[in-house]
């Protein structure tokens, strides 16, 4: 990466496959104690994510240099956030193309060339981190840092390898999409599921959602299918990212502790008719109120797009229909609160307690 003002260089601690194991800190020589960390294999041996995309912009985010040690204490003494004072400096420009890159994973577009996405906040980088995600980078500013809790957390990934990235408070500020930074993001590797993944004996069982256009209501429908012990989630035809920013802020980090898949309607089909699992579905016009049913589990819940529902060639597929009574005026739910109720159904008659 070319070096100037405002720009760093910092470590990848991943291969060139993106399944292969971390190297651990033992083998790189890294420690609080201020060992330094080794000069990169020779012939690119820290290696870089595969992908299609011809840009590889992600590419750019160089390997480690040798040299690079971290303080443990501030000047007075107490324990800090690790600070990088050798040949890694601290970035300070927002204009940076670091920076750049990875404030365009904002854009779906360039999370879907890298397979990438930026998580904020300390709480959903935690359930990243505890989920088992695979954490490319942290992003740390050091002043905007506070907590113990995440200085913690911090100083655990860099004793396991994971790349830390400095930022100024106005640097980190030009990243976050919160009003008050909490100092601490991550770029974590997107995954999703298979269909043929999914559990099968799981009670409740997944929830597929038709083309959800909304990221609150997808990262909130995650986040109570999560609570409910739901198989996962099915995400089908033309529909929002499910690591969107405002869906990940939504689903509170369970889109990192719960099988998401994406699909097409057909292949959706075609693995619903080998599994054998029932679908239920629900429409207003449906005779019969959630309710009043007896549910075979585990079953599929499927729900239909927030502007149009379930269309009649989707209420086909079904094995079973079901209304939402609503006595007021209102006439539809929104959908992340039909789900919602659909779900604690389903798990009222599992016997939860």
């Amino acid at each position: 990466m070319r070096e100037g003002v405002g720009e760093t260089r910092f470590p990848r601690m991943f291969t060139s496959d993106i399944h292969a194991a971390t190297p651990r800190n033992d083998k790189l020589g890294f420690s609080w104690e201020g060992a330094a960390l080794p000069n990169p294999p020779q012939g690119g041996g820290w290696g870089n994510p595969v992908s299609p995309c011809p840009n590889r912009w992600w590419e750019r985010l160089a390997p480690p240099q040798a040299g690079v040690r971290f303080d443990r204490l501030t000047a007075g003494g107490e324990p800090r956030v690790p600070r990088i004072f050798t040949s890694v400096t601290m970035i300070t420009s927002v204009t940076n193309p670091t920076i750049k890159r990875l404030r365009a994973l904002r854009q779906r577009k360039a999370r879907e060339e890298s397979g990438l996405c930026l998580v904020e906040g300390i709480r959903l980088v935690a359930e990243a981190v505890q989920c088992g995600a695979r954490v490319e980078h942290l992003l740390v500013a050091p002043a905007l840092l506070t907590s113990p809790f995440a200085r913690d957390l911090v100083a655990a990934q860099v004793a396991a390898g994971t790349s830390i990235l400095e930022l100024s408070p106005d640097v980190f500020a030009s990243l976050a999409q919160k009003e008050d930074p909490q100092g601490l993001a991550a770029v974590v590797r997107r995954h999703f599921a298979r269909l043929v993944d999914l559990p099968r004996d799981r009670r409740p069982g997944p929830v597929a959602l038709l083309e959800p256009a909304d990221p609150g209501n997808l990262g909130a429908i995650i986040r109570t299918a999560d609570a409910v012990g739901a198989a996962g989630v099915i995400v089908l035809g033309p529909a929002v990212d499910p690591y969107d920013p405002a869906a990940l802020r939504a689903s509170m980090g369970a889109v990192f502790a719960l099988p998401i898949v994406r699909a097409s309607w057909e292949d959706f089909v075609a693995w619903k008719r080998a599994t054998g699992l029932p679908l239920i579905g629900t429409s207003d016009k449906a005779p019969t109120s959630f309710q009043a049913v007896v549910y075979p589990q585990p079953a599929v819940l499927l729900m239909g797009s927030e502007r149009a529902g379930l269309a009649p060639e989707h209420q086909a597929h079904c094995d079973l229909m079901v209304a939402i009574p609503m006595r007021g005026r209102s006439d539809s739910l929104n959908l992340a609160v039909a789900t919602g109720v659909m779900l604690y159904e389903l798990l009222r008659q599992c016997g939860a307690t």
